[in-house]
């Protein structure tokens, strides 16, 4: 047998080196254009439905958002199981389907499905659709720490200047921003002294919407040139929130500091991320 093995590649040498030559050069052709990425390509038959609606509590929320949105679900093309997780001001709606249907289409199918009910939603409900795949889930995670440093400047670190960058790199479709407070500056109203002047809350706040905006009042062509005037009324410190007027009872014009306290803090969070025990800004890279 090995006799004739042995004669067989003496007859046919020049063959079978060409065989070898071949699948060496396809090899290293298939090497050079195959795709290459941190996952394979795939797309599993599941679309999750997020859904956030303030502090609702879990009660409502399981009522007017979680059981609509599964009951208009229910009959899509390849459904087979439906889970979800209610808690206060948010639902997950995990919708798996077959092996053996277009998830591209599905995710248009429960998309068409939500804009049908989205009426009989309440108006302050956000909702968001993700057909899963390895694009769903980040492929780095950076952390930022800085001892001594308020974690809140840190996250405008992380939102205004690291993420624009990273949005630049080739193959980066986005950037997550998870963890640390934002700054926001905070009104204490008394309501005592709000109830003496008779003003009521709202007031209040549309006073602060009104006079916290940009605003275009026209435009002005000459020369070849068109200017637009703009009008710009945003606060930009404790001191000028404090100095805004409004008009209380009878007439009479009171300045916000003098029924409420004006201080710079921190946006409340519900997520804190750590890195090494430390309080840190996290990066979701997504591709």
């Amino acid at each position: 047998m090995k006799v004739a093995i042995g004669q067989f590649a003496v007859r046919h040498s020049v063959s079978i080196v060409f065989l070898v030559l071949a699948l060496c050069l396809g090899g290293a052709y298939a090497a050079w254009k195959m795709g290459s990425s941190v996952f394979p390509e795939t797309d599993f038959p599941r679309v999750v439905v997020m859904v956030d609606n303030g502090v609702m509590p879990a009660d409502e929320m399981m009522a007017t958002l979680t059981r609509p949105i599964e009951e208009a679900m229910k009959d899509i093309p390849g459904s087979e199981t439906m889970r979800s997780t209610t808690g206060r001001g948010s639902a997950q709606i995990d919708l798996f389907f077959s092996w053996k249907v277009n998830m591209m289409q599905t995710e248009l199918y429960v998309l068409s499905r939500l804009a049908q009910i989205r009426s009989t939603l309440p108006a302050t409900a956000r909702t968001e659709v993700y057909r899963m795949n390895f694009s769903t889930f980040p492929v780095i995670g950076l952390s930022l720490t800085a001892p001594g440093r308020e974690i809140s400047s840190l996250w405008e670190l992380a939102r205004y200047e690291l993420k624009p960058r990273l949005l630049r790199l080739p193959g980066v479709a986005r950037v997550e921003v998870v963890g640390g407070q934002a700054p926001e500056y905070q009104i204490v109203v008394d309501p005592l002294r709000l109830a003496a002047l008779r003003l009521p809350l709202s007031q209040v706040t549309e006073t602060l919407l009104r006079n916290n905006l940009i605003s275009a009042t026209g435009l002005h062509q000459e020369d070849n040139l068109m200017r637009m005037t703009v009008v710009d009324g945003r606060v930009h410190s404790v001191q000028e929130i404090e100095n805004l007027t409004l008009t209380a009872d009878r007439g009479q014009i009171v300045r916000i500091a003098d029924f409420a306290r004006v201080s710079r803090g921190r946006e409340p969070t519900f997520s804190v991320v750590t890195a090494d025990g430390v309080d840190s800004v996290l990066l979701n890279i997504y591709s």
